[in-house]
Protein backbone atom coordinates (compact mmCIF):
# COMPACT_ATOMS: atom_id res chain seq x y z
CA UNK A 1 0.00 0.00 0.00
CA UNK A 2 1.26 3.35 -1.02
CA UNK A 3 1.80 6.56 1.55
CA UNK A 4 -0.40 8.79 1.38
CA UNK A 5 1.91 12.11 2.78
CA UNK A 6 0.76 15.02 4.27
CA UNK A 7 1.25 17.44 1.14
CA UNK A 8 2.61 20.24 3.40
CA UNK A 9 4.69 20.02 6.15
CA UNK A 10 6.30 23.93 5.94
CA UNK A 11 5.59 24.19 9.71
CA UNK A 12 7.70 27.30 10.32
CA UNK A 13 5.29 29.99 10.29
CA UNK A 14 2.91 28.32 13.03
CA UNK A 15 3.35 29.00 16.85
CA UNK A 16 3.90 25.85 18.70
CA UNK A 17 1.26 23.58 20.39
CA UNK A 18 3.40 22.99 23.53
CA UNK A 19 2.70 20.66 26.34
CA UNK A 20 -0.19 19.27 24.23
CA UNK A 21 -0.35 15.24 24.36
CA UNK A 22 -1.07 13.50 21.63
CA UNK A 23 -1.54 9.95 20.74
CA UNK A 24 -1.14 8.86 17.16
CA UNK A 25 -1.96 5.87 15.57
CA UNK A 26 -1.04 5.12 12.14
CA UNK A 27 0.38 2.14 10.65
CA UNK A 28 2.17 3.13 7.47
CA UNK A 29 5.99 4.06 8.41
CA UNK A 30 6.42 6.73 6.11
CA UNK A 31 3.41 8.74 7.54
CA UNK A 32 4.28 8.09 11.20
CA UNK A 33 7.58 9.74 10.04
CA UNK A 34 5.44 12.73 8.55
CA UNK A 35 3.06 13.02 11.53
CA UNK A 36 6.59 12.44 13.81
CA UNK A 37 7.98 15.66 12.05
CA UNK A 38 5.33 17.99 12.20
CA UNK A 39 4.31 17.52 15.58
CA UNK A 40 8.03 18.24 16.54
CA UNK A 41 7.71 21.59 14.92
CA UNK A 42 4.80 22.43 16.49
CA UNK A 43 6.54 21.17 19.96
CA UNK A 44 3.69 18.86 21.14
CA UNK A 45 4.28 15.92 23.52
CA UNK A 46 3.14 12.61 21.37
CA UNK A 47 3.09 8.86 21.29
CA UNK A 48 2.91 6.77 18.37
CA UNK A 49 1.40 3.34 17.96
CA UNK A 50 1.15 1.42 15.31
CA UNK A 51 -2.38 -0.63 15.59
CA UNK A 52 -5.63 -0.10 17.18
CA UNK A 53 -5.43 -2.81 19.74
CA UNK A 54 -2.15 -0.58 21.37
CA UNK A 55 -4.04 2.71 21.22
CA UNK A 56 -6.49 1.07 23.76
CA UNK A 57 -3.70 -0.33 25.71
CA UNK A 58 -2.43 2.85 25.63
CA UNK A 59 -5.06 5.13 26.42
CA UNK A 60 -5.98 2.94 29.78
CA UNK A 61 -2.36 3.57 30.96
CA UNK A 62 -2.18 7.52 30.10
CA UNK A 63 -4.16 11.09 29.32
CA UNK A 64 -3.84 12.23 25.97
CA UNK A 65 -5.35 15.90 24.82
CA UNK A 66 -6.17 14.46 21.42
CA UNK A 67 -5.67 11.19 19.16
CA UNK A 68 -5.03 11.07 15.77
CA UNK A 69 -6.98 7.61 14.47
CA UNK A 70 -6.00 6.33 11.06
CA UNK A 71 -9.15 4.30 10.10
CA UNK A 72 -7.72 1.10 8.39
CA UNK A 73 -5.20 -0.43 10.90
CA UNK A 74 -3.91 -4.20 12.00
CA UNK A 75 -5.54 -6.00 15.04
CA UNK A 76 -8.34 -3.14 15.73
CA UNK A 77 -9.46 -0.95 13.38
CA UNK A 78 -9.79 3.03 13.67
CA UNK A 79 -13.80 2.94 13.87
CA UNK A 80 -13.77 0.15 16.75
CA UNK A 81 -11.30 1.96 18.74
CA UNK A 82 -13.01 4.77 18.48
CA UNK A 83 -16.27 2.88 19.69
CA UNK A 84 -14.48 1.28 22.35
CA UNK A 85 -13.57 4.64 23.43
CA UNK A 86 -16.82 6.39 23.57
CA UNK A 87 -18.39 3.02 25.10
CA UNK A 88 -16.47 1.72 26.99
CA UNK A 89 -13.41 3.87 28.74
CA UNK A 90 -14.16 6.40 31.39
CA UNK A 91 -13.50 10.12 31.73
CA UNK A 92 -11.71 12.41 30.10
CA UNK A 93 -10.32 9.65 27.63
CA UNK A 94 -14.18 8.92 26.91
CA UNK A 95 -14.65 12.10 25.35
CA UNK A 96 -10.86 13.41 24.26
CA UNK A 97 -11.22 14.57 20.48
CA UNK A 98 -10.50 12.19 18.16
CA UNK A 99 -9.34 13.06 14.54
CA UNK A 100 -10.01 10.35 11.89
CA UNK A 101 -7.55 9.93 8.83
CA UNK A 102 -7.97 7.97 6.52
CA UNK A 103 -7.21 7.56 2.87
CA UNK A 104 -10.57 6.85 1.40
CA UNK A 105 -13.22 9.09 1.15
CA UNK A 106 -16.27 6.86 0.55
CA UNK A 107 -19.59 8.32 2.30
CA UNK A 108 -19.76 4.94 3.97
CA UNK A 109 -16.50 5.41 5.79
CA UNK A 110 -17.23 8.56 6.49
CA UNK A 111 -20.85 8.18 8.53
CA UNK A 112 -19.36 4.98 9.60
CA UNK A 113 -16.42 7.57 11.36
CA UNK A 114 -18.76 10.05 12.87
CA UNK A 115 -21.30 7.61 14.18
CA UNK A 116 -18.04 5.86 15.88
CA UNK A 117 -17.50 9.20 17.86
CA UNK A 118 -14.95 10.84 15.54
CA UNK A 119 -15.08 14.71 15.61
CA UNK A 120 -12.98 15.48 12.79
CA UNK A 121 -12.66 13.02 9.81
CA UNK A 122 -9.86 14.24 7.44
CA UNK A 123 -8.82 13.13 4.08
CA UNK A 124 -5.23 11.62 3.06
CA UNK A 125 -3.52 13.76 1.96
CA UNK A 126 -3.64 16.75 4.07
CA UNK A 127 -2.08 19.89 4.28
CA UNK A 128 -0.21 20.18 8.06
CA UNK A 129 -2.18 23.67 8.23
CA UNK A 130 -4.97 21.95 8.38
CA UNK A 131 -4.45 19.23 10.40
CA UNK A 132 -2.91 21.77 12.82
CA UNK A 133 -6.16 24.07 12.98
CA UNK A 134 -8.01 20.91 13.27
CA UNK A 135 -5.96 20.08 16.57
CA UNK A 136 -6.07 23.91 18.28
CA UNK A 137 -9.63 23.78 17.32
CA UNK A 138 -10.46 20.69 19.51
CA UNK A 139 -8.55 21.11 22.22
CA UNK A 140 -9.17 25.15 22.24
CA UNK A 141 -5.45 24.93 22.81
CA UNK A 142 -4.31 28.79 21.67
CA UNK A 143 -1.00 28.22 20.18
CA UNK A 144 1.86 29.77 22.14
Amino acid sequence: MQAQIPTSVDNNSMPTLKGLKVLVAEDNTINQFMFSRMLREWQVDFEMVADGQAAVDILQEKHFDVLLLDTHMPVMDGIEVACMIRCEMSEPTRSMPIISLSASSFDDERRAAVDAGMNVIMSKPFHAVDLYNNIELLTTRKAV
